[in-house]
């Protein structure tokens, strides 16, 4: 699985300065009229203009609960309202009904088969040139943005990632392999059997580094030169 710190996929911080969040999360008189205009009552325009901020900076919605509080205090005053005024969804289909009007005002599709063949596409020709997991998501998160889907969840785009990148791994090892002949495909095994006296194999010669330079060390540089051009 690959590590979600390397990748750039959006994420909240741990902490906001008051100039980021007044540069991000602050909403816009376009915005307020937008969110008037879809709801009605205080508590419903407050939670779809948390929900609006918080999705326009990740690309997706996240979980209730995973939203700071930081962002909702600023967004809150921002608004003018009381401070005892509580962002939460109680009703499932108002939360749903909010997502939808959300996506339609940012002209953002939700992702679904048809942005998945589109990154399965896009992984696919990508892994034939990368093989780090993480570079491949984001390659699949470039083109969901580009292509203006929402962003699926972390989980499923490493599961995706991994799944592909092990299928394009397998033909390019098929390939490879198509064009051996037995006996030399013998020869590749052989580097894994250790050495009769040794816990030690030829793989191990393969990969072993230069040392520090001097000419006993030149010397020996040459002789696994010469060995490593008898293997093909």
């Amino acid at each position: 699985m690959a590590s979600i710190e390397r990748t750039a996929y959006p994420r909240f911080k741990r902490y906001y300065t008051a100039n980021e969040l007044d540069k991000i999360y602050t909403p816009t008189r376009i915005e307020i009229a937008f969110a008037l205009k879809v709801t009605t009552g205080e508590e419903n325009y407050f939670n779809l203009l948390v929900l609006l901020k918080v999705f326009q900076r990740l690309g997706y919605f996240p979980q209730i609960a995973d939203i700071p509080l930081a962002i909702i205090n600023h967004i809150r005053t921002a608004l003018a309202l009381q401070e005892d005024r509580s962002f939460s969804y109680q009703y499932p289909p108002t939360l749903s009904r909010h997502k939808k009007a959300i996506r339609s005002y940012l002209q953002v599709s939700p992702f679904n088969q048809k942005g998945k063949a589109l990154i399965t596409a896009v992984i696919t020709e990508s892994a034939l040139r990368m093989d780090n997991p993480a570079d491949l998501i984001n390659v699949a998160i470039e083109e969901v943005v580009k292509e203006r889907y929402e962003l699926p969840g972390f989980n499923t785009l490493d599961r995706l990632v991994n799944h592909l990148r092990k299928e394009v791994n397998q033909k390019i090892f098929s390939q490879v392999i198509s064009q051996l002949n037995p006996e030399y495909i013998q020869r590749l095994k052989d580097l894994l059997d250790n050495y009769a006296t040794v816990e030690r194999s030829p793989y191990n010669d393969l990969k072993k580094l230069p040392q520090k330079s001097s000419r006993n060390h030149l010397n020996d540089l040459i002789v696994h030169l010469t060995w490593l051009e008898t293997l093909g």
